[in-house]
């Protein structure tokens, strides 16, 4: 036979809910204030004026075409070919 204790007996909880909204609130402060702290210092650099340099790399694909009436182009130049 089982006896019930007089004295009733309590169930912990513990709520994550409002641990993880602290948690959320210290994160956004945190980086908030590290935002803040941040001091960036400037340099005056005098750079040169920008001029147009030609391209010094090739391309890895080749453009090979042939018409209907049977003339082969490379890179948009009509190649004669030999029959």
């Amino acid at each position: 036979m089982k006896l019930g204790s007089p004295v009733r007996r309590k169930h912990s909880r513990i709520e994550i809910i409002p641990l993880i909204d602290i948690m959320f609130f210290l994160l956004a402060a945190f980086m908030m204030v590290s935002l803040q702290m941040d001091q960036t210092q400037n340099v005056s650099v005098n750079l040169p004026e920008a001029t147009q340099a030609p391209h010094d790399f090739k391309p890895d694909m080749l453009n090979i075409a042939v018409d209907k009436s049977g003339s082969v182009w490379v890179e948009k130049k009509q190649v004669l070919c030999q029959n």
